[in-house]
């Protein structure tokens, strides 16, 4: 049996999108011959469908190539656009957030500590604002514990002091509600490739009104917000994708059985929170590579956090904001099945005790050696 639990890394492309992603689309939507106009046509029926699952208006769907360039034009275009220079964030973000606020000059960053559980502290963020703070950015969900932030809460205190407020949603989308006129947040970074559509194309919900500066020159695509002859084919799929449904209910309860199996493996501690599809697991005494590897073996696919990040031999950024051990992130996703969660819950728990019987193998070992 092979088992995929790094859905929060990226999913199986839907055959259904697949399917879509078909139709002839090698036109140039910017012709004006009828090929041309037919390419268009599908941009712009895939942008209503987009917009009506977040409750936006049509024309406020900006297409991209991924959450990480939608959360670079949002962070980088407001700020262009303003004087002011202090921005807030999290000390968990996405690194296509943390990364783009360590790059800038001139600018002062607020980072927002989090709880034991990985929440903000609403109280902490409205004392850090100030006249110049230029925008707060803070992710919906995290990606590695799940942890829903208060983003209503937030966008409520951004809007009362005129203060923009951007939301990277990728992880969130399809799986909790979103409704922008809601929220109002001013900008909102979402992608196909965590809700079973392609790899390569994201979307950027801007606000009406929200004053926010192109980052590329070129033609007048997206309104010449993101000039470059745009990926039909991708961004149908990414229609197609965002119309497929997700059962949340029954990946939340696929997650809940298999954390309650992870419960019953002595000194076990479970990190995730909010999120039906992520579960955050530390095993005291294991470190993650280790146990990745052994999943790895019997064709079970796990992470130890951000695949962004993966390659990196420090433990996540995340994690340490918790306080919490180093851990394995499965994520599940619709196709995930009961018989899949057995056999990984099957193979970890004899891994764990085989891993833990070594190690105290070794540690006798060294302390024989030692005492001669």
């Amino acid at each position: 049996m092979e088992v995929y639990l790094d859905n929060a890394a990226s999913t199986k492309l839907d055959p259904q999108v697949q399917k879509t992603m078909l139709l002839d689309t090698y036109a140039n939507p910017s012709s004006s011959h009828s090929l041309g106009k037919q390419s268009k046509e599908f941009i712009e029926n895939s942008r209503k469908i987009i917009a009506k699952s977040i409750n936006a208006d049509t024309e406020e769907i900006y297409f991209t190539s991924g959450g990480t360039e939608s959360n670079n034009l949002a962070i980088k275009g407001i700020l262009s656009a303003t004087n002011k220079t202090h921005i807030i964030t999290s000390v968990i973000e996405h690194p296509s957030v943390l990364n783009v606020c360590k790059s800038l000059k001139g600018y002062t960053i607020t980072y927002l500590g989090v709880d034991e559980r990985g929440y903000i502290n609403i109280e902490e963020l409205r004392s850090s604002i100030n006249d110049n703070t230029a925008l707060v950015t803070i992710m919906h969900a995290n990606n590695e514990l799940g942890v829903i932030q208060d983003i209503k809460t937030i966008s409520e205190i951004c809007k009362k002091k005129n203060i923009p407020f951007h939301t990277d949603a990728v992880q969130s989308f399809k799986k909790v509600p979103i409704d922008v006129k809601r929220i109002q947040a001013s900008s909102l970074s979402i992608s196909a490739h965590k809700i079973h559509g392609p790899k390569g194309i994201g979307a950027l919900y801007i606000k009406k009104g929200t004053k926010i500066n192109s980052l590329m020159q070129g033609g007048h695509q997206e309104h010449s917000l993101r000039p470059g002859t745009e990926n039909v084919t991708a961004i149908l799929g990414f229609a197609a994708a965002t119309q497929m449904p997700i059962d949340v209910k029954s990946i939340a309860k696929l997650r809940d059985y298999f954390i309650s199996a992870l419960k019953e493996i002595p000194n076990s501690k479970i990190n995730s929170r909010d999120l039906c599809n992520i579960i955050n697991v530390s095993f005291k005494g294991i470190t993650s590579s280790n146990l990745i590897n052994h999943l790895n073996q019997n064709n079970i696919y796990a992470s130890t956090g951000s695949a962004c990040s993966s390659n990196q031999i420090e433990p996540s950024y995340v994690l340490k904001a918790i306080n919490a051990e180093d851990s394995i992130r499965f994520s599940l996703s619709k196709f995930t099945t009961k018989e899949e969660i057995d056999y990984t819950i099957k193979h970890l728990k004899a891994m764990v005790l085989s891993l833990r019987d070594l190690n105290d193998l070794n540690k006798s070992g060294n302390t024989r050696r030692n005492k001669k």
